[in-house]
């Protein structure tokens, strides 16, 4: 223990969830000898730092109060605010080759509400889709299942392009390779790709985007099929799983439009990955 802890129990803030994360960080501090170079620029050593440079003691005291006041009110957010948001979305689970994927779909203009929804205070999510009271939403995922949404954004881009009316490309496999393309592609600024951390944005706290025309019914689906690489159309799933692609200029199979890699592959168009090889 240390003194953060004894004061805290004292006075019944101990089980406050909001102020047990600064309770916590100042025992493992107190207690922990030798700090890292990173350490420098926590908290506590700024506030040193401060001390050392002389600035002024009731400088340094409301600086820091500050700055705890700001971690606070945002935890408190977390646990108040996301939580009552969380208590009334729908969770499930869709699958894929590694197995269910835990699903999160609520409404809430809290940023944090995807964040809760992923950890262990909410479901630990493997998806989180957050719908705005705006009609924007953000479609956000956790780490630990390794998604790649790239089928997905792919999927959506055309959906709202069709409802714009776009005509047809010129180039199919140029427009396919353009779909997957990170941040925004030409004629689609509704969605937003963020690659390395695997979200997708219609709007957020630091982009301004049109709210998607899509119903959430139809963007819950165009996940489940992006993060699937086995799923293919359902009136052709027993002919594409075998090897082969039965789609033509004729008689154009209703994914076609998205450039699927694992339809692709099919048609000899790209190399096969191990990844969406056909089952």
């Amino acid at each position: 223990m240390c003194a953060a802890t004894l004061v805290a129990k004292e006075l019944g803030l101990d089980e406050d969830d909001a102020l047990k994360p600064l309770i916590n960080f100042a025992t493992r501090r107190d207690l922990k000898a030798a700090i890292s170079d990173g350490a420098r620029f926590e908290l506590p050593e700024m506030v040193k730092t401060m001390y050392r440079v002389n600035t002024a003691e009731m400088k340094v005291w409301q600086w820091t109060f500050d700055a705890i006041q700001a971690i606070y009110d945002d935890a408190t957010v977390f646990y108040e605010r996301a939580s009552q948001d969380f208590e009334k979305a729908r969770a499930y689970s869709i699958q894929n080759s590694r197995g269910k994927v835990p699903v999160v779909v609520g409404t809430s203009d809290v940023e944090n509400f995807s964040k809760y929804a992923r950890s262990a205070h909410g479901s630990r999510a493997g998806i989180v889709i957050q719908i705005n009271t705006t009609g924007n939403l953000q479609i956000q995922t956790a780490s630990r299942y390794r998604l790649d949404m790239s089928d997905t954004i792919r999927a959506l881009r055309v959906e709202e392009l069709k409802l714009k009316r776009y005509p047809p490309p010129d180039n199919w496999q140029r427009f396919w390779d353009e779909l997957a393309r990170e941040e925004n592609i030409p004629g689609c600024p509704e969605w937003y790709y963020h690659h390395e951390g695997q979200m997708i944005l219609n709007g957020s706290l630091t982009k301004d985007a049109p709210p998607t025309s899509l119903p959430i019914q139809q963007i819950e689906k165009l996940v489940q099929i992006g993060i699937d690489h086995r799923a293919f159309a359902p009136s052709r799933q027993e002919v594409c799983r075998t090897g082969r692609c039965t789609s033509s200029d004729d008689n154009r199979c209703p994914w076609h439009s998205w450039g699927l890699p694992r339809c692709r592959t099919l048609r000899g168009e790209i190399p096969v990955p191990n990844s969406i090889r056909p089952a």
